[in-house]
């Protein structure tokens, strides 16, 4: 599973209803040379097939914040990008998740998906991502770059993205 972060304008409300942007479509970000964004509607699989994703705390399965399927995380294809809505639970996580987005401590979500679809360029030093399956999107207190900004933080193997993606430029020879 691959993820990227999004430093974002979280919102909170005293009501514990949280929303923001989880990823951008078509906003290139520039990773080690190399440039990638999500396609406009890369994530209609997941949504036209109701299929459950999870909101978490920090990529923590222990710390769910609240899941599609039982509708308290809401998720929304924009123009602009993967639009969310979430009720925050009311437990001790969720009211210290609203107090620390409140106080901007909490101001990234990372979205954690499985790409089925991309398309490589080894000349321009691309990766767009077509078509990919949300399995959850986390609230997070280090994103990894600014405001529009989105960013790979973490994948199964450690720099393991880094060896798929030369190997997929490697194959376009």
């Amino acid at each position: 599973m691959e993820r990227r972060t999004l430093a974002t304008a979280l919102r909170a409300t005293d009501a514990g209803e949280v929303s923001g942007l989880a990823a951008p479509y078509d906003v290139p970000t520039d990773y080690g040379g190399l440039s990638e964004r999500f396609a406009a509607g890369v994530f209609r699989d997941t949504l036209e097939a109701d299929a459950d994703v999870l909101a978490l705390a920090h990529h923590d399965a222990s710390k769910v914040l609240g899941r599609r399927a039982s509708g308290t995380l809401r998720l929304q294809d924009a123009a602009d990008g993967l639009r969310f809505a979430l009720s925050l639970p009311d437990t001790e996580l969720g009211r210290e998740m609203r107090h620390l987005i409140g106080r901007g401590d909490i101001r990234g979500v990372s979205a954690g998906f499985n790409v089925l679809q991309d398309e490589v360029s080894r000349e321009a030093r691309t990766r767009t991502i077509r078509r990919a399956s949300l399995v959850e999107i986390s609230l997070v207190a280090m994103p990894a770059y600014g405001s529009t900004a989105v960013a790979l933080t973490r994948c199964q193997g450690g720099d393991g993205w880094r060896l798929a993606l030369a190997a997929r430029l490697l194959e376009t020879l």
